[in-house]
């Protein structure tokens, strides 16, 4: 939230106030949530990095890599019809890479240490489809994109 304090993404709704990051320009901008969604998805993950606990999400979800820009673990699935960031190109997440992970209010570099799928049946997960200044925000300390459908 704009507050400073980290919340769970499941209990924001559209409106609240998030920190946005703005992947050109290297800034944090206050940003309002304008849309969010629940999605059934059975390609989940749980990855690591260094300096940050593991973090589970859906092989699909982008992650800013410096150097290389979005990058994911099934890139084309990223970019399929109704995923994230449509109209950006979105490279593949490798160990190796470094992300930008958020702590105590600095951003420094952490390195994908690798991605291991856990979870075959269909979850239920929470995520923002868009803010009203910027395509990026902060999930588990590290600036991943937003979910974005594209228009038909």
């Amino acid at each position: 939230m704009t507050t400073g304090d980290f919340v769970e993404i499941q209990d924001l709704q559209e409106g609240d106030g998030i920190m946005s990051y703005n992947t050109k320009t290297g800034k944090f901008k206050r940003d309002i949530i304008i849309s969010m969604d629940r999605v059934s998805n059975k390609n989940m993950t749980c990855s690591e990095f260094t300096f940050s606990e593991p973090i589970k999400h859906t092989v699909d979800h982008p992650f800013w890599v410096l150097g290389k820009g979005w990058c994911s673990l099934d890139p084309g699935l990223s970019t399929s019809d109704d995923h994230y960031l449509p109209s950006e190109e979105i490279g593949l997440l490798e160990p190796g890479d470094k992300v930008l992970l958020l702590q105590e209010n600095d951003l420094i570099e952490s390195t994908f240490l690798g991605g291991e799928k856990f979870l075959r049946y269909p979850k239920t997960v929470v995520t923002i489809t868009k803010l009203k200044y910027n395509n990026a925000f902060i999930a588990g300390g590290i600036v991943v994109g937003t979910y974005g459908r594209r228009e038909k």
